[in-house]
């Protein structure tokens, strides 16, 4: 597995509102869920209808980060598009912050 820090520090970004909108732009179905192994966190499955393929979006409030996952076993052709739009996107907030 491999992680891609998105937001650290992230406690003044608008995550939730980063991905859903992100989502939406690339035609994704988002479902949000939680993970035991991160308590207080918020937990995203991206994935492209019709396609191969889930991405996973980690948002730890309580570590003021956020990540994506990338799992070989969940992996499709439109995963790279979407976390460079990820990165930038989270990228483009934090310039906007500062």
């Amino acid at each position: 597995m491999k992680e891609t820090i998105l937001a650290e520090p992230c406690n003044q970004l608008h995550v939730e509102a980063i991905v859903s909108r992100i989502a939406a732009d690339l035609g994704l179905d988002l479902k949000a869920l939680t993970l035991a192994k991160y308590a207080g966190c918020i937990h995203w499955h991206l994935r492209k209808p019709g396609q191969k393929g889930t991405l996973e979006i980690t948002w730890w409030p309580e570590k003021d980060k956020v990540w994506v996952s990338l799992r070989e076993n969940r992996m499709g052709d439109w995963i790279d598009e979407a976390v460079e739009f990820l990165v930038c996107g989270f990228h483009a907030t934090t310039e906007q912050q500062n």
